[in-house]
């Protein structure tokens, strides 16, 4: 999964047993580039498109880190967005 709001765009992707079971692509100025595969939980059943491409991409997020939100789906097994803890990673100096 990958969003921009630089390009008002949203990209996802599924595989299942090295199989892509569901591929999107939208961009709010370009359009629905890829509504390939059924459709994931998160998308509630509406349709994919331009004006949506926000909403999916935190619907996604949401979905896929199993975050409790405003985005996210009912559930009971979620975990509150303050209680994620965030870590950063750099590159440490290469030996020459």
């Amino acid at each position: 999964m990958t969003s921009r709001s630089l390009y008002d765009m949203f990209a996802y992707g599924h595989w299942r047993d090295q199989q892509m079971t569901r591929c999107v692509s939208v961009n709010a100025n370009a359009g629905v580039w890829c509504d390939e595969g059924v459709p994931e939980p998160f998308e509630t059943g509406l349709p994919t498109s331009a004006d949506r491409w926000l909403d999916m991409s935190n619907m996604a997020l949401a979905s896929s880190l199993r975050l409790n939100g405003e985005a996210g789906p009912d559930t009971l097994d979620l975990l509150d967005w303050e209680d994620v803890t965030l870590h950063s990673f750099a590159r440490g100096d290469r030996a020459r």
